[in-house]
């Protein structure tokens, strides 16, 4: 359904939908869920985000290292996926990805 939706999505001439893909640690940093987000994206015009989760709210997941996030980038560079990591940016803050839920004294450093 979803990827129906983004086939019909207009674009526009020489347009690409950035797809943003946040990795978890143990949750979808795969070799196999690379292969399953190559076989999703497959005919749609896109472009993949991968965002490394940042730890620091009381969600229950962790942060993927960096060996992981590199080898996820690679294999889907494998699938002649376009990819590019995002940087981590805000984390200093609490306003990474992941964080923006944390609590006032998770930020205040308490």
């Amino acid at each position: 359904m979803l990827k129906e939706e983004l086939l019909r999505f207009p674009v526009g001439r020489g347009g690409v939908l950035f797809i943003e893909y946040v990795l978890l640690d143990g949750i979808n940093d795969s070799r196999e869920h690379a292969a399953e987000l190559a076989g999703f994206l497959e005919g749609l015009p896109a472009r993949v985000n991968v965002i490394a989760y940042n730890r620091g709210s009381t969600a229950p997941y962790a942060a993927p290292s960096q060996e992981k996030v590199r080898l996820f980038c690679g294999w889907l560079a494998d699938y002649k996926l376009f990819v590019r990591l995002r940087p981590a940016r805000g984390a200093g803050i609490m306003a990474a990805c992941g964080q923006l839920g944390a609590s006032l004294s998770m930020v205040q450093g308490a």
